[in-house]
């Protein structure tokens, strides 16, 4: 029979937004779009995930307590798992999931504001 048909071309990075060679810092439109975008999903899912804990009906996470059931209950545990329960004080663990939902809830709005050690900071946290 006849030879299959060629596969179609490959989308690359040169090919997707501007027709111009630009990265992301030389200020193009598409590349600040796409970092725009990227960062914009990046906060909604951070700040998803802790609106979620904090409106499940689990009272561990309104009590900071989640951690005391984290580290007995995961999928598949760590073999320090035991130690990690064990070792750490009720303070520290609680101050921990206080820490999370900074992270989690506060840190993703740093992201647009225009000041650019509070943007790093967010980036990092």
């Amino acid at each position: 029979g006849p030879p299959p048909p060629p596969p179609p071309p490959a989308i690359s990075s040169s090919s997707v937004g501007s027709s111009r060679k630009e990265g992301c810092g030389s200020g193009g439109g598409g590349a600040r779009l796409g970092m725009f975008l990227v960062t914009n999903l990046g906060a909604r899912l951070f700040i998803e995930s802790g609106v979620v804990k904090l409106s499940s009906s689990g009272p561990t996470w309104w009590n900071l307590s989640a951690l005391e059931w984290h580290f007995e209950s995961q999928c598949i545990p760590h073999y320090m798992s035991y130690y990690a329960h064990q070792l750490p004080p009720l303070w520290l663990k609680r101050l921990s999931v206080s820490i999370v939902y900074f992270i989690l809830i506060g840190c993703p709005y740093l992201l647009y504001i225009p000041l650019w050690p509070l943007r790093h900071f967010s980036w990092m946290a």
